[in-house]
């Protein structure tokens, strides 16, 4: 995707045309390294955010004579799929990486919005050792109010977070 850059009032855009790019005319090929730089260029972004808002934590703390937690919460595709590494990465996201470099202290993982009976707690502790990776509930099966979970609902989901190590 390619962003035309701010202009100030009254003047226009203008997008030279090396810089435009046709997707019809890219091959498969093209498109997913197009893809996979976009993807990692995302990561850089987001994780120098992530090392910012740790260090400025980090300065605070010290002021306050305290510790402050900063904590994540891995991307979610909407119910699409479990979350996972990959499609953290894909979204732009590396709690991996934030983790290997202590900028978190924990981990959350969790559907958006609906509860998920599945979710995927072990692989995340599998790659990442050194932090807690706790397990999200969430309220609801779907957007109807019968939907809501039933205390029964959520200890299901509760026993899966369990036996998956969170």
């Amino acid at each position: 995707t390619f962003f035309a850059p701010r202009c100030s009032r009254g003047e226009e855009a203008s997008t030279p045309k090396s810089e435009t790019r046709n997707p019809k005319s890219e091959t498969g090929s093209s498109l997913a390294a197009s893809a996979a730089t976009e993807a990692e260029e995302r990561i850089a972004k987001t994780s120098s955010l992530v090392e910012r808002v740790h260090r400025m934590l980090d300065t605070e703390g010290r002021k306050r004579n305290k510790r402050l937690v900063l904590a994540a919460r891995v991307p979610s595709d909407y119910g699409k799929s479990p979350p996972s590494y990959e499609k953290s990465r894909e979204i732009g996201c590396d709690p991996v990486a934030w983790a290997k470099n202590g900028w978190i202290d924990f981990l959350t993982v969790s559907e958006f919005l609906f509860v998920r009976y599945d979710l995927p707690i072990r692989p995340w502790k599998q790659l990442i050792p050194t932090i807690p990776i706790y397990g999200g509930i969430e309220c609801a099966e779907g957007s109807k109010l019968e939907q809501c979970l039933t205390p029964e609902k959520y200890r299901r989901a509760a026993r899966h977070l369990w036996t998956e190590g969170a």
